[in-house]
């Protein structure tokens, strides 16, 4: 019986029980010391080096049922010397055979020493107890060379029917304990267990006839051709195996590739890939990282450990400081076997949940569109953990996970800017619903305005606000563009809206915007231009305006002959942080046919794919060829049109505001 080398306890009563197993096989084995016929040294010396030898090789005939090739070797070492010597040669054996284990070697010490004695123990019991039972019946003698072949055989059975029934009521208890298996699997696996034990039989029967007919040499001779033949079953059993692990990944992968193309949720992705890669691998430790190179983090949404899943965690992404960032860095898959070859990096840690020392680690980058965005790996206290099978395995779950996980994010950006295209209409819409709908009237002046956002919202705005004594006309622009610009300008319009019916005086007006917007544009790194302008109901037929300016491009009027002239107005923009600006006004009478302008710098600032500008040469003269006899809103689409023939095939690259007045 092959005793498994995970069998570690998990709990103190498994402990417990562990000990006392080793306790009562070192009681048993100084009690029956006196038995052991020395005599019989060479035989015994020979089985030992065959159990051994067994064992060391792990020549395992019936590997899926935990069953070796050492169980016929301990049925001849008693049949052929006695209940005691078998027992030292199987609890020997189990110790020097598992003490080279990887698993075992992989154990804290205290496990180890632990795990070594339980199994040695385990074993001197079942050989002196089956042995015991078996010289009973052949009447407690030491010789079968008077047993005839049936005999032989009978006794044989009889010894592996005792052998499975101790091993049954000594070994199963200790599995169950530690909570290794449970009572449904042993019943499922037990009568399996018994046959491969039987299967095996022959062999031990083999090994006493060739002993009674030839002697040592024979014994020797047949033994180890036993082992040879088991080792050529076992290597065309795991060539097989390997085989069918492939064709089982193989099949896997598969199922796990379609199922990835189904799913657009990175989440969903990730744990796919840890349901299907903890069985593809047959690992107990997985981690993924996912890269995020714009911020510089290494994150990690899934770090499963002994099985047990670990919070998610983040963090800086340092060149070298560990497996994952090195790999990211190099875009190599990394297979390290050996604490050494971990050791012989630059990179520092392993990502694992507790951080608990790795002999094995497996990486794979994750590549998609020629970018890495992640790493897959395994890990393993064992060393020579993988192989280059695992290394292909692994790396073909990476790319299907890259492909997946890239799919998620392209469909969650698309998502993103499809929302935020929605929300700009909104805001576009939201936008232009604050700016006038018509032109005001007003006797003796024909007003037209326009505001061109360069892209969906912008910061230019201009307002018309009537009362009973004045019309006043404000036109402003935001620096920079975009939400943040849209918002302080709406912000802009409505305090100019809500204190146009109270003040009376363009230079009050703005020196009042700029004490309320200050707080706000300071806040966002902004300023506000804006010009105002007023005009009085009382002269309709020789209108005269009162003009203030924060920023803004000077108003310029065309005069009927044609000549235009740029208006002396100045002032620094509204909410510039620790200065307390004050602003002047100027008085400019329009007379009939003369034209007055008021722009934001966008039509001027307006340039050609090369560079050059629309510039204020260009924009002056435009003013001086616009078609003043058709009206104000003539005069603005020809202003528009000059602009857009110049730039064109670009766009505005600013927004552009215009609002024209006209004496009539």
């Amino acid at each position: 019986m092959l005793v498994s080398p995970q069998s570690k306890p998990s709990n103190h009563i498994a402990t417990f029980y562990s000990i006392g197993i080793c306790l009562m096989s070192g009681f048993a084995l100084v009690a029956a010391w006196p038995l052991i016929n020395w005599q019989a040294w060479p035989v015994m010396l020979a089985l030992l080096l065959l159990a051994i030898g067994a064992r060391r090789l792990a020549f395992n005939l019936g590997k899926l049922a935990g069953v070796s090739f050492d169980t016929p070797v301990h049925f001849a070492t008693i049949a052929l010397t006695s209940p005691i010597a078998g027992a030292l040669v199987a609890g020997v054996s189990a110790i020097l055979g598992l003490l080279f284990h990887p698993k075992i070697k992989a154990y804290p010490m205290r496990h180890r020493l632990l795990t070594l004695s339980r199994n040695g123990g385990m074993f001197i019991l079942m050989q002196l107890g089956s042995g015991m039972i078996y010289r009973a019946a052949l009447g407690g003698t030491h010789s079968i060379y008077g047993a005839s072949s049936w005999q032989l055989w009978a006794l044989a059975l009889l010894w592996i029917v005792a052998y499975h029934l101790i091993n049954a009521l000594i070994g199963y208890p200790m599995y169950l304990l530690s909570r290794q298996v449970t009572l449904v699997s042993v019943l499922k696996q037990d009568p399996k267990v018994f046959l491969a034990e039987l299967a095996t039989l022959p062999a031990g029967v083999l090994l006493v006839a060739i002993y009674r007919a030839e002697g040592l040499g024979g014994l020797i001779v047949l033994g180890g051709g036993l082992i040879a033949v088991s080792a050529m079953v076992q290597r065309l059993a795991n060539t097989s195996q390997r085989l069918s692990a492939q064709l089982k990944a193989s099949h896997s992968l598969t199922q796990v590739g379609q199922a990835l193309s189904a799913l657009l949720d990175a989440e969903q992705v990730i744990d796919l890939i840890y349901q299907h890669a903890m069985q593809i691998m047959n690992t107990r430790n997985l981690s993924i990282a996912i890269y995020d190179p714009i911020q510089q983090l290494v994150h990690y949404p899934l770090v499963v450990e002994d099985g047990k899943r670990y919070p998610t965690k983040s963090t800086p992404f340092e060149s070298e400081a560990g497996l994952t960032e090195h790999i990211i860095n190099s875009r190599r898959p990394l297979c390290l076997n050996t604490s050494e070859e971990i050791s012989r990096l630059p990179a520092r840690t392993i990502a694992t949940g507790t951080g608990v020392h790795m002999q094995s680690y497996l990486g794979v980058p994750m590549v998609a569109r020629d970018n890495v965005i992640g790493v897959v790996s395994v890990q393993s206290r064992l060393r020579d953990a993988f192989t280059e099978d695992d290394l292909h395995t692994l790396a073909t779950l990476a790319q299907q996970a890259a492909i997946s996980i890239d799919n998620s994010r392209l469909v969650r950006d698309l998502a993103v800017r499809e929302r935020m295209k929605q929300e700009l209409e909104i805001a576009r819409r939201t936008q232009l619903s604050l700016l006038p709908q018509s032109a005001p009237s007003m006797p003796g002046l024909d007003i037209a305005g326009v505001s061109m956002p360069a892209i969906e919202v912008g910061g230019d705005f201009y307002s018309y606000h009537t009362t009973p004594h004045y019309l006043s006309i404000a036109i402003g622009d935001v620096s920079g563009k975009g939400m943040p610009a849209a918002l302080l300008m709406a912000l802009s319009a409505g305090f100019i809206e809500a204190e146009a019916p109270r003040v009376a005086s363009p230079a009050v007006m703005l020196a009042n915007a700029d004490r309320a917007l200050r707080p706000h544009a300071i806040r966002s790194h902004l300023n506000v231009a804006c010009c105002y302008v007023l005009a009085s109901h009382n002269c309709p037929n020789n209108p005269t305006f009162r003009i203030a300016s924060a920023g803004m491009p000077s108003p310029i009027v065309r005069h009927t002959n044609g000549q235009v002239a740029w208006l002396d107005t100045c002032g620094l923009p509204l909410g510039i942080p620790d200065v307390q600006p004050e602003y002047a006004e100027i008085v400019q009478p329009l007379l009939p046919g003369e034209v007055m302008v008021l722009a934001s710098d966008g039509i001027i600032e307006a340039h050609t794919p090369h560079g050059e500008m629309f510039g204020f040469d260009r924009f002056e003269a435009t003013v001086a060829a616009a078609p003043v006899e058709q009206g104000a809103q003539a005069i603005i689409d020809f202003m528009i049109s000059q602009m857009q023939s110049f730039i064109r095939p670009g766009t505005p690259q600013d927004d552009v505001t215009l609002v024209v007045i006209r004496a009539i």
